[in-house]
C-alpha cells in the first residue's frame, strides 16, 4: 500500500514500520523578468516563465536550484531592457521574461518590437510607427502588447503568465497579469508584466503579479519599465511504502 503525506503542513502522521521509498515534490519556478524599454514610447518588460506541477525526487540525491535575475531596465538614450535570466528546479527549466523594445538607435536590447521570452516584451512606439510585442513561451507565459503612435508614441504592455500584455493607445498598455498558486497555503499571484511608457499621456500600469508601473522624469522625459521578480517555491510530499500491514500510518 502506498500513501502520501503533506510535508509542509504535516498532515498525517506514522507509527513504526514503514519506510520512505520518494519524495514527490510540487513545484512553482518563476524566472526573472524583462526589463523595460527606454524612451518615452518604451515597451513594459515581459514577465518571467512561471511553471508548476510536481516531479518525483529521490532521497540522498543533489538537485540544481537555479533563481534567476531580473533583467536591467534599458539605459537612458534609446535602449531596450535586458531579458531576465532562467529559473531551473532540476530538470525544470522557466525562461527569462523579454525585454521591452525601444524605438531608437542604442547599442542593445530589442528595437522596435519587444524581445521573446518567458512572456514577451512589449512593443516601441513613436511617431512614425509601432512595434509590435515578443512572443511568449508556450506554457509559461504571454505576447506582449503593441505600441502606439498616437500623441508622439506610447508602448505595449509586456506579458504576464495568465494574459498578453496591453496593447497601447495614448497610454502606455498594462502588464499581463499573472497566475495565482495555492504552493505557499494562501493565494499569491506571480509573473506580471511591466507597463509600457508614455510621450503625453501616462505610463501602463503593471499586471497583477510584481509588474512594474512605468514612470517618467519631467515633460516628455525617460520612461523605463522594469519587472525583475523572480521565485522558486516546493511544497514535499513523501509517499512511503508499509511494510506491515499492522502498522498502518494515521492519515488525519
Amino acid at each position: 500500500m502506498t500513501l502520501r503525506w503533506d510535508a509542509r503542513n504535516r498532515v498525517g502522521s506514522a507509527v513504526s514500520d514503514w519506510t520512505a521509498r520518494q519524495f514527490l515534490v510540487e513545484y512553482l519556478v518563476v524566472a526573472g523578468g524583462g526589463g523595460g524599454g527606454s524612451t518615452d514610447g518604451g515597451g513594459g518588460g515581459g514577465a518571467g516563465g512561471m511553471r508548476v506541477g510536481a516531479l518525483p525526487v529521490t532521497a540522498g540525491t543533489s538537485y540544481t536550484i537555479t533563481v534567476g535575475a531580473g533583467g536591467a531596465g534599458g539605459a537612458a538614450g534609446f535602449y531596450g531592457g535586458s531579458n531576465g535570466s532562467d529559473s531551473v528546479f532540476s530538470t525544470v527549466t522557466s525562461t527569462g521574461g523579454g525585454g521591452g523594445a525601444t524605438y531608437g538607435g542604442g547599442s542593445s536590447g530589442p528595437l522596435t518590437n519587444g524581445a521573446s521570452g518567458g512572456s514577451g516584451g512589449g512593443g516601441a512606439g513613436w511617431p512614425g510607427g509601432t512595434g509590435t510585442g515578443g512572443a511568449g513561451t508556450s506554457g509559461q507565459g504571454s505576447t506582449g502588447g503593441t505600441a502606439s503612435n498616437a500623441s508622439i508614441g506610447a508602448g505595449g504592455g509586456g506579458g504576464g503568465a495568465g494574459a498578453v500584455g496591453g496593447n497601447a493607445g495614448v497610454n502606455g498598455g498594462n502588464g499581463g497579469d499573472g497566475l495565482a498558486s495555492l504552493i505557499t497555503g494562501s493565494s499569491v499571484t506571480y509573473a506580471g508584466g511591466g507597463g509600457g511608457g508614455s510621450y503625453n499621456g501616462t505610463g501602463g500600469s503593471g499586471g497583477a503579479g510584481g509588474g512594474g508601473t512605468a514612470v517618467g522624469v519631467g515633460s516628455g522625459g525617460t520612461y523605463r519599465i522594469v519587472t525583475g521578480k523572480q521565485n522558486i517555491s516546493l511544497r514535499i510530499f513523501i509517499t512511503v511504502q508499509v511494510t506491515s500491514k499492522d502498522n498502518l500510518p494515521t492519515i488525519k
